[in-house]
């Protein structure tokens, strides 16, 4: 604040109503700010100090994007009510700097990216990458690129993308996982052999990874070879109801029905209990042995001492399905 003249008893009045002459003391900082609030992008301060400032330091310093940081304005304005919007016109006032370095201004773009895909808006963040690589072709800008073609369903333009960022980079973890990554994208158009050569030398949980991956390709018979739900982390549930109907699919209904039932004591949430009763069901029926899944089902009623209503209308369902209709009503 201007400091009032002495005998000057309007100055404080003044300086509060005309902030532009309180700017002439602190120079284009201020006057920065006061442009950014006159178009409504500092309506928070302290957010402007925080995760912004963060992002737009580390997007001048350094030749890669911090994702992290990135991640952390995009929460940021999420709880603090603000929309993805205006936290990508914070950054764009940045980006459109014609002023700002080329290599600044791209990692603005594709921080505006990351935002965009962040929330869900692959189109906004393959035109904010495009801006980035039409300014620097950095492995930041390649990777983004390919990754985003890889999630909208073009692997053989993906494919392209992750060699030339393969090219580009210079850490070792980075190729190694867009190795993995462009065998993936090549695996999901043809060629399968490969993912499953991969697969076999890496770890398990990779192998996990892989086999959703044949799976979701239609390949259910190799995934079930891959896979090992006791390693995959989560929800045991939905690991044994994924062999289920894997094993559903590749017609391996022996899995099926263990798999299924394995997923139904697994759980205390009556809906998957259920979804688990009927693949249950299902491979009983593809097996054309409904008759042993009422015996199954009959068996462990009694071990179980009090009847469990789910396996009573479940027994009652396939009583019907067999015609066996006296025995339904009997229940």
């Amino acid at each position: 604040m201007v400091a009032a003249r002495a005998g000057d008893h309007n100055a404080p009045a003044r300086a509060r109503g005309r902030p532009y002459d309180v700017c002439r003391s602190v120079g284009w900082v201020c006057q920065a700010a006061l442009i950014l609030l006159a178009f409504g992008l500092l309506s928070n301060p302290v957010q402007a100090a925080s995760a912004l400032a963060e992002v737009v330091k580390s997007n001048a310093d350094s030749d890669r994007v911090d994702i992290a940081a990135i991640d952390a304005l995009y929460d940021e304005a999420m709880l603090q009510g603000d929309s993805v919007d205006l936290a990508v016109r914070r950054i764009g006032v940045f980006a459109d700097n014609e002023r700002k370095p080329a290599q600044e201004r791209a990692n603005h773009h594709l921080t505006i990216a990351h935002i965009h895909w962040r929330h869900g808006n692959q189109d906004a963040a393959l035109d904010a990458v495009d801006h980035a690589l039409a300014l620097r072709d950095t492995p930041d800008a390649l990777l983004l690129k390919a990754r985003l073609l890889d999630a909208t369903g073009n692997p053989d333009q993906a494919t392209e993308w992750y060699g030339k960022a393969a090219e580009a980079t210079d850490l070792e973890a980075e190729k190694e996982f867009i190795r993995i990554r462009l065998t993936m994208a090549e695996a999901s158009n043809r060629n399968i052999d490969a993912l499953v050569t991969l697969a076999d030398e890496r770890d398990q949980a990779f192998r996990n990874r892989a086999a959703i991956t044949l799976a979701l390709l239609g390949h259910s018979d190799q995934a079930l070879d891959l896979f090992d739900p006791a390693e995959q982390s989560g929800n045991p549930f939905r690991q044994h109801v994924r062999v289920a109907q894997w094993a559903i699919e590749a017609g391996d209904l022996d899995l099926a029905q263990e798999a299924s039932w394995t997923a139904y004591r697994s759980t205390e949430v009556q809906a998957d209990a259920l979804y688990a009763l009927a693949l249950l069901a299902e491979a009983y029926r593809k097996d054309d042995a409904l008759d042993e899944l009422l015996v199954h089902l009959a068996e462990q009623t009694a071990a179980n001492g009090e009847p469990d209503p789910m396996l009573v209308e479940a027994r009652v369902d396939v009583l019907i399905e067999t015609e066996n209709y006296d025995e339904a009503i009997a229940f």
